[in-house]
């Protein structure tokens, strides 16, 4: 069950780390016998979408009808906010915090959401897995199938480049800067890493670190051994 307040952590204007407390909207309900359309849940009282959305609300089809249980009307709350739901469970998560749980086991059922644009609904496109190696995310409305040992394995690849100065702009439209590429070309990666990075693209996982990753604070040197470790394995 979903609580009334939960913990977000974030920054102020300032960039100093601070922790916030998300209020959870509540609606009113109905008397009426439902087999809920987002979660299955047998109910006797339901919330009336229309409660909760305004007029120009266009997802119908990925509810499945217009009443919803009371927990899963809860979720329309977190429109602005990545989180990981853990069977009723919900955690808010920045940026940071969503590249270093995505890449962790989780626990079934789960889904996983990660907003971009912060505007939109996206609870009812992610759908529940029961499988922490091989799971579906949410990169805002898009649902990219993931495998955990090849989502880590992009994340190190990003990361690398990260650190030796690429941006992940540059990396989602395939290129690599000529002055890193000189640098790879002496360690025997350079015509490697424009392979992978390329072969990758054409699947959408890597999607995923191309938004979430986080420059790692580690050494040129570091970044060479990942990057090695990952295009020689």
């Amino acid at each position: 069950m979903i609580t009334d307040k939960i913990p977000y952590n974030t920054r102020d204007k300032d960039g100093k780390d601070i922790t916030q407390t998300i209020e959870v909207k509540t609606y009113p309900t109905v008397p009426l016998d439902i087999v809920c359309p987002l979660c299955g849940v047998t109910a006797q009282t339901a919330v009336d979408i229309k409660d909760i959305v305004s007029d120009n609300f266009t997802d119908w089809q990925f509810i499945g009808g217009r009443h919803v249980c009371a927990e899963c009307a809860k979720m329309f709350t977190f429109y602005r906010y990545s989180y990981i739901v853990n069977d009723g469970r919900i955690r808010l998560l920045n940026i940071r915090e969503m590249a270093q749980e995505i890449q962790k086991p989780q626990e079934p059922p789960f889904k996983i959401v990660a907003s971009v644009s912060q505007k939109k609904h996206l609870f009812y496109k992610a759908v529940f897995n029961n499988d922490s190696e091989n799971f579906y995310a949410n990169l805002e409305e898009e649902t990219i199938l993931c495998n955990l040992e090849k989502l880590r394995e992009h994340f190190t690849f990003v990361g690398s480049l990260q650190a030796l100065g690429e941006s992940k702009k540059r990396l989602a439209e395939g290129v690599i800067r000529f002055d890193i590429l000189e640098f790879l070309s002496k360690h025997k990666l350079a015509q490697k890493a424009l392979a992978y990075l390329k072969q990758e693209l054409k699947t959408r996982q890597i999607q995923i670190p191309l938004y979430l990753s986080q420059k790692p604070n580690i050494t040129q040197e570091e970044a060479v051994c990942n990057m090695d470790s990952t295009l020689n394995r």
